[in-house]
Order: C-alpha cells, then sequence, then structure tokens
C-alpha cells in the first residue's frame, strides 16, 4: 500500500474513485489530504483524519466490498470508512471494526477484498 500526499496525485486511479474525490469535496465540505494507492500505483481510496474514502458503482445484492487494508488502517487509526455509491449518489459511513468482524475475504489477483453488507452503514448525508 502506497499512501501520498493529495497534491502529488494526477489522473491515475479510476474514474470512480476521480468522481466520489470531487463529490466528497464539493457536496460534504470535506478536504482530502492523503491518497491511497495499491501494489500497482492505482488509486484505491482517499483520506483525512476522520476517514477513508472508497468507491462502488453499486451494491451486489446486499453486498459491498473494498480493500481490507483499508479497512485495517482505518481500524488502526480509528477513523471511518466512508464509501460513495455510484448508482444511488449516496455516501455510507462504516465502521471498520465493525466491517472487518462480519466480513468475508475475497481474493481477487493478488488482492484481498473484505465484502460485508451495506446495512453495516449508515447514510452519511443525513
Amino acid at each position: 500500500m502506497i499512501i501520498e500526499d493529495v497534491e502529488e496525485i494526477t489522473n491515475s486511479g479510476g474514474v470512480l474513485i476521480l468522481k466520489a474525490r470531487e463529490k466528497c469535496v464539493l457536496r460534504l465540505n470535506k478536504n482530502l489530504s492523503r491518497t491511497f494507492k495499491d501494489e500497482t500505483k492505482k488509486v484505491i481510496g482517499y483520506g483525512n483524519e476522520e476517514f477513508i474514502l472508497v468507491a462502488k458503482n453499486y451494491i451486489y445484492g446486499n453486498i459491498v466490498s473494498c480493500h481490507k487494508e483499508l479497512l485495517n488502517i482505518a481500524k488502526k487509526e480509528g477513523i471511518f470508512l466512508l464509501m460513495y455509491i455510484n448508482t444511488n449518489d449516496k455516501f455510507y459511513k462504516f465502521d471498520p471494526d465493525e466491517c472487518l468482524s462480519q466480513s468475508e475475504d475475497n481474493f481477487r489477483g493478488g488482492i484481498v477484498m473484505s465484502n460485508f453488507k451495506i446495512n453495516l452503514g449508515k447514510n452519511f448525508e443525513k
């Protein structure tokens, strides 16, 4: 996992995480000072002292997923996971401890993803 200052980042991440970052800054008025990259240097999340932001295009049944390493970082730092879901244009707040304790690992290539139920999250914009 590579963590950098957000100022050093170009569009090396996917379009969805960039969209989530823009909405987080503009709609939620939250600054993001850190960037999280996987081993291939693809941006997989952004963060600050409150949370780590990740993005998913849709909810699969009632399951969402994120990089397990990001959940572990959030747990270690005592911050929450903020997930943007594109299909319903909403942000959800997750407790990383709860997600890790109720998740199933999914191995995709050399990456470990954690799958957990969307109902573990709370609508962040209420």
